[in-house]
């Protein structure tokens, strides 16, 4: 528990960060009030992008604290894991979504969904999935 209540405030610090480093984000750098591909590539490179995936994959077992669960259901962090691959670097992510992004079409996608497609491109799906996921991925974001 001390290590949550340690992650919980270092909460704070992620978000200075990356405000402090975001400062050339476009206006519509958001899909449904999560930051998408436009947000992305408005980032400087290097140090910026990496602490983003640093700080996404930190957060991501602090957001299933204080969470009512079903017992017989896995635990909230276990599913928000699910979204992140242990054989990806934090570089091959950020090279992964940069590539992906690169794509106009792509920009409306969440950074949270597109992070999902370079986890099942790792997991070894086959391209017609990878397309058939960012077909989908597109007409979510555009509704």
């Amino acid at each position: 528990m001390r290590i949550a209540v340690r992650l919980m405030q270092l909460t704070p610090v992620y978000a200075l960060c990356a405000v402090a480093l975001c400062p050339q984000v476009p206006l519509n750098d958001k899909t449904d009030d999560m930051h998408n591909g436009r947000f992305w590539n408005g980032m400087p490179t290097g140090l910026t992008k990496t602490t983003y995936i640093m700080g996404f994959m930190d957060a991501l077992p602090i957001c299933s604290l204080g969470v009512e669960q079903d017992p017989k259901s896995p635990p909230p962090a276990y599913i928000l894991l699910q979204l992140t691959h242990s054989r990806v670097t934090i570089g091959e992510y950020v090279e992964t979504l940069d590539a992906f992004y690169s794509e106009p079409m792509n920009r409306p996608i969440p950074v949270m969904i597109a992070m999902n497609w370079v986890r099942l491109k790792a997991n070894g799906a086959s391209e017609a999935e990878l397309k058939d996921y960012e077909a989908k991925a597109r007409v979510l974001s555009s509704q």
